[in-house]
């Protein structure tokens, strides 16, 4: 299970594979509608991954503040 933060604050969790490699996480984690509501520029972002437990998405934009 992977937990999904964005800026610090737990938003949704996900089970992937073990083995899963960060952009493949990075990628489901940012098709999940409830991430994309709080991301609304994905490549302005900066993301910090612990394999197989944790992404933590910081946002840039005005929105995600």
């Amino acid at each position: 299970t992977v937990v999904i933060q964005v800026n610090g604050k737990v938003r949704d969790r996900f089970d992937v594979p073990v083995g899963t490699d960060e952009s493949d996480v990075r990628s489901q984690a940012l098709a999940r509608p409830r991430i994309q509501d709080l991301v609304p520029e994905p490549d302005r972002c900066r993301y910090h991954y612990v394999a197989g437990r944790l992404l933590n998405i910081v946002t840039t934009g005005a929105k995600g503040h």
